[in-house]
C-alpha cells in the first residue's frame, strides 16, 4: 500500500516535471526547431534530448508498475541508468559553457565560479540521490527507491520551473530559483511530517531535507548567486 502511494506521488511529480520542462524549454529550444540560433549548440541539443528522454522514462515507469508489467519496468529502469548518466555527463559542459560566457562578458573568475554554485551543487545532489535510488532498487527496498527518485525530481525541478517563470513570467533568475527552493522545501516538509504522523519511514526524506537545507544555506551565504 505504501509503495503504491509513493509510486503515485512520483508519477504525479514526474508528469508535472515533464510539463514544466516543455514549457520552460519552449521559448529557447522548441520554438527554434529546426533552425536553432548559434547559442543552441550541438551540445545543448544533446543535453536537452537526454533530459527529456529521462523525464519521459520517469513518467512511463510508474505506469508499468500499475499495469503489472514488472519485466518492462526493469528493462526501462536499466535503460534509464544510461540516460541519467548521459544527463549528468552533458550537464557538465553546460556548466562550463555558462562559466565561459561569464568570463567573456568580463565577470571575474571567482565571481563566475560562485555564480555556478547552485547549478553545480544541485547536479552533485542529483547524482548522489540517483545512485542511492539505484542501490535501493538493487536491494529491493522499493520504498526507499521511490522516495529517492522523488528527491531526484525535486532537484531537477528548476530546470523546468525556473525557466518557465523566467521566459513566460519575466521573473528574474534569483527570484525563480528562490521560488523553486521554497517549493521543494514545502514538498519535503509536508512529506516528512505526513510520514512521521503515519509512522512510516520518514528518515530518507528527512535526510534529504537536511542535505538540501545545507546546500541552500551555502547559496544564501554566498549572496544567492545565479
Amino acid at each position: 500500500m505504501v509503495g503504491a502511494v509513493l509510486s503515485r506521488s512520483l508519477w504525479i511529480g514526474a508528469t508535472l516535471f515533464l510539463a514544466l520542462l516543455v514549457a520552460g524549454f519552449w521559448v529557447p529550444f522548441f520554438s527554434e526547431i529546426p533552425h536553432f540560433t548559434p547559442y543552441i549548440s550541438g551540445a545543448v541539443q544533446l543535453h536537452a534530448l537526454v533530459l527529456f528522454s529521462w523525464a519521459v522514462l520517469l513518467v512511463v515507469q510508474p505506469l508499468t508498475i500499475h499495469l503489472g508489467s514488472h519485466a518492462l519496468h526493469r528493462r526501462l529502469g536499466t535503460a534509464s541508468y544510461f540516460v541519467m548518466m548521459a544527463v549528468i555527463a552533458t550537464s557538465v559542459p553546460m556548466l562550463m559553457k555558462e562559466y565561459g560566457e561569464r568570463l567573456r562578458a568580463g565577470v571575474p573568475a571567482p565571481t563566475a565560479i560562485r555564480d555556478e554554485y547552485l547549478s553545480a551543487a544541485q547536479l552533485l545532489l542529483v547524482a548522489i540521490a540517483y545512485l542511492a535510488a539505484v542501490l535501493a532498487a538493487r536491494r529491493r527496498d522499493v520504498e526507499a527507491h521511490w522516495r529517492l527518485m522523488l528527491c531526484v525530481v525535486l532537484l531537477l525541478l528548476p530546470a523546468g520551473l525556473a525557466r518557465t517563470l523566467g521566459y513566460w513570467g519575466g521573473v528574474s533568475q534569483v527570484t525563480s530559483q528562490a521560488f523553486c527552493i521554497v517549493v521543494n522545501a514545502i514538498v519535503l516538509t509536508v512529506m516528512v511530517v505526513r510520514e512521521r504522523l503515519r509512522h512510516q519511514r520518514w528518515q530518507t526524506l528527512g535526510t534529504a531535507f537536511a542535505v538540501y537545507s545545507l546546500m541552500v544555506a551555502g547559496w544564501v551565504a554566498l549572496g544567492r548567486p545565479v
